[in-house]
């Protein structure tokens, strides 16, 4: 009967690359965060003018700006609480299966 292999035990550099990059993730996303406000900000700016004057596309000072049909969203959660009521969805969420999350904290 052949011996089943044993996982390797990370190394310390490993788990402090590990750490490493997470927190560069988070302060990443956090810029991320930060630019999809301001981008959203001059999309609504951008889409009121082109509102206002009532085309869907034109060129302001040479970009060409057109407001096309977007994918279709539909919100299923809401649309199921709807139809089969709060308590069924609270009880699926509640059976959801919640997947193990590794936590790795740095020496002190």
């Amino acid at each position: 009967m052949a011996k089943e292999a044993k996982a390797k035990k990370p190394t310390k550099a490993e788990l402090a690359r590990y750490c490493e990059l997470k927190e560069r993730k988070r302060l990443l996303e956090s810029e991320a965060r930060s630019l999809e406000t301001e981008i959203n900000q001059l999309s609504d700016l951008t889409m009121s003018y082109m509102e206002e004057i009532e085309k869907n596309a034109a060129t302001i000072h040479g970009y060409r700006v057109t407001i096309e049909e977007g994918r279709a969203y539909v919100a299923w959660k809401d649309q199921f609480v709807r139809v089969a009521g709060g308590d069924a969805a609270a009880q699926i969420a509640a059976n959801a299966p919640r997947p193990p999350k590794l936590n790795v904290l740095a020496p002190a």
